[in-house]
């Protein structure tokens, strides 16, 4: 197939097209610096000329915290721009595949339960509103497509958003013998990159259309992974468990674990988040 990964240089993007380029595939690989999603036009340029089968949407305005007092800015990225590739890639022939998040939902669900694909949104957030107006603005554009949910997300690559991902920022602080003090009091499911790259390319493989969830299996806090990142490198001592604010001034889900059983009828299974921290530490020579 031919495949175009937009935000090619992001944590996933990064990883999906070696994931892709080992499969066989040919992949045009698009940075911010090569398409503005938010310009049509920019979108229309770029995958014009590659002519694609498949078009993947990694894009997005990440930073939470921002996002809040920047809508505008994040909408154009997560919903404006989500609608212009998914409309250009419909108009080309293509598939298009968005990538969306857990913070669609509103955590209310009670510890041990997860989030299934069909389960009613509900976003507490600027971010997650705007990439849950994505998938409405995608999915009216392509009813075929691949809508992919992930979260709490960590690759080699970093995020460009923020800056690095969280398990680095953890392992900096406690190599410098520097207390970690990490929330304890809510639930997701990690998401490593490469792993999910994997499951992400057997799906587009398949032909998958509709909503998947492509995190880790179980659930754990963020104290729960940044303790275990940290003990596996004999730190473990140095990462303490904290409240979440009683106020935040941006409200987050406390429980957002992702049910990825929808990936069995493909045949497809996903790492344990314990399997897949460690698989990330081997990668960036921390184990």
């Amino acid at each position: 197939m031919r495949v175009s990964v937009i935000g090619a240089n992001g944590q996933l993007g990064t990883d999906l097209v070696k994931t892709l380029v080992g499969a066989g595939n040919a992949v045009q690989s698009l940075t911010r610096a090569q398409v503005d999603v938010a310009n049509r036009d920019s979108v229309a340029t770029a995958l014009g000329c590659f002519a694609p089968d498949v078009v993947v949407n990694t894009a997005a305005y990440v930073n939470v915290n921002l996002a809040e007092t920047h809508e505008s800015d994040a909408a154009a990225v997560n919903v404006v721009g989500a609608g212009n590739v998914a409309e250009v890639a419909t108009g080309l022939g293509a598939r298009s595949v968005y990538i969306s998040t857990d913070f669609i939902f509103d955590g209310q669900k009670p510890v041990g339960e997860f989030y299934d694909v069909d389960d009613s949104a509900g976003p507490l957030n600027v971010y997650g509103r705007t990439k849950y107006d994505g998938e409405l603005a995608v999915s009216a554009a392509d009813p075929n497509v691949l809508i992919y949910r992930i979260s709490s997300v960590f690759g080699a690559a970093g995020s460009s958003g923020k800056g690095g991902n969280f398990i680095e920022s953890i392992l900096k602080k406690v190599r410098a013998g520097e207390i970690a003090s990490v929330i304890d009091d809510n639930q997701m499911s990690p998401t490593y990159t490469a792993a999910t790259a994997q499951l992400l390319s057997g799906l587009i493989g398949q032909g998958a259309v509709g909503i998947e969830h492509g995190s880790s299996l179980g659930a754990c806090s963020w104290f729960d992974l940044a303790f275990a990142a940290a003990d596996r490198i004999g730190f473990g001592h140095l990462v303490v468990p904290v409240a979440s604010q009683a106020n935040p001034a941006v409200k987050r889900p406390s429980n957002s674990g992702l049910s990825v059983a929808g990936l069995e009828k493909y045949g497809l299974q996903g790492l344990d988040w314990r399997e897949a921290l460690d698989a990330y530490l081997v990668e960036k020579g921390n184990l």
